[in-house]
């Protein structure tokens, strides 16, 4: 524990002069070099210094060492993501900023709330926490430096720069085998599950989940689980991920984490889609669409309506379902594109829109809005099939020329 910042902010919260507090006690250079930790100060001359402030050396120990268990209860909470108990110290380690400021704890103090803001969607905060960390970095402890370089790797994530994100988090991974930075494997796998890369994801998520199940973290288990489902199904390993699937769900239920029940439904709804289980699809698209509407109105709402109505269209129209039906989500779906603040959400459920409107419309769509975006963001997963149903369209109606360009663009993606 370092004294002199806590004894430069209490006097000056008392409003006593440097002279006024050294006199009998040490020389005011000696007091200014304790305040900025220039120099060790013993426990009697702290002792000393902190009596004449009105405070008691042994209940500032105490204070201290509370706010320290406080914050790693509060890194844990965020880690083992156990939203109620981080809710609830967020709140108590917010409410002691000040005296956070004033001793060695800050840093770790705007590394945990930069993570947990970050982890609550919430990034202009998060990035508020960085850019203060950042000022500081230079007196950053190892440990605080790799904490901070794993938020930054997050951040880039969570910002949409997936590639810059991958290269972070690889550096970071091959300088450093410290347990604490658990979350690198993890945070691999999804960036490459993002980019469609699921081979190159698959050891990450196998290397991540065996560190959560060693830590029994037993929500970040489903998640990465979840990663590995996704995974096997774009390699078309279809009965590993209805196997990893069926797990889930059961575990989910079991843990009461009903928000990730209602993700993982809408996940293996999209397999059954893609095993051509229409019928069983389009059941667990409307339960989870039933859920998100009784849920309050939240920003997280609207986007897991808009992407679950969006699925369910497309599986009704498999199925052939009533027009009647169909256009009523459509309605749906055209409220909820104006809530949205995603853009790939937006495009997709225009994409859906417009593909049972009007071919031209449909097909000019894709090609000056929808492919430049996924392709700007390298979405390979996303932009292969639209490429694809270009190259066929243009083959169709004898554009051989304009059917050769997306073919090409389609097999360099491979």
């Amino acid at each position: 524990m370092e004294f002199g910042p806590i004894i430069k902010y209490y006097r000056l919260k008392s409003g006593i002069t440097q002279a006024e507090l050294a006199d009998g006690i040490c020389s005011i250079p000696h007091l200014s070099k304790i305040e900025n930790n220039a120099y060790s100060v013993n426990k009697e001359t702290a002792s000393m210094l902190m009596e004449r402030l009105g405070l008691d050396i042994n209940d500032e120990v105490e204070r201290y060492g509370i706010l320290t268990e406080q914050l790693e209860e509060f890194s844990d909470a965020i880690f083992y993501y156990d939203f109620e108990r981080s809710n609830q110290l967020r709140t108590l380690i917010e409410s002691e900023e000040d005296y956070y400021n004033r001793t060695n704890l800050v840093n770790l103090y705007h590394i945990y709330l930069g993570r947990y803001y970050l982890q609550k969607n919430k990034n202009d905060i998060g990035n508020e926490h960085i850019k203060i960390i950042e000022k500081n970095r230079t007196n950053l402890s190892p440990l605080e430096d790799l904490l901070y370089q794993n938020l930054i790797g997050v951040y880039l994530a969570v910002e949409g720069k997936t590639h810059e994100s991958i290269n972070h988090f690889l550096r970071l991974k091959a300088n450093s085998n410290n347990v604490t930075v658990q979350e690198l494997s993890y945070n691999l796998a999804l960036n490459f599950t993002k980019l469609g890369q699921y081979e190159k994801s698959i050891p990450y998520a196998q290397e991540a989940l065996q560190l959560f199940k060693d830590r029994n973290n037993y929500i970040r288990i489903i998640h990465i689980q979840m990663i590995l489902a996704i995974n096997y199904e774009n390699m078309h390993l279809f009965e590993e991920s209805k196997n990893v699937y069926r797990n889930l769900l059961r575990n989910a239920r079991l843990l009461n984490q009903t928000d990730i029940y209602y993700k993982l439904l809408h996940n293996f709804a999209l397999l059954l889609k893609s095993n051509n289980i229409y019928s069983k699809a389009s059941e667990y698209l409307k339960e989870c669409v039933v859920y998100y509407k009784n849920l309050p109105d939240l920003k997280e709402k609207n986007e897991d309506l808009l992407i679950t109505l969006t699925a369910l269209v497309e599986v009704l129209l498999e199925m052939n379902s009533k027009d009647e039906e169909i256009e009523l989500y459509l309605e749906e779906i055209e409220y909820y594109i104006e809530k949205s603040s995603s853009k790939l959400n937006k495009l997709q459920a225009k994409k859906l829109k417009f593909g049972f409107e009007n071919s031209e419309k449909y097909y000019a769509f894709l090609d000056k809005e929808y492919i430049p975006y996924l392709q700007k963001n390298d979405m390979y997963s996303y932009s292969k099939p639209a490429l694809l149903e270009m190259a066929k369209w243009h083959s169709e109606n004898n554009r051989s020329q304009l059917s050769n360009k997306f073919y090409q663009q389609y097999i360099e993606l491979y």
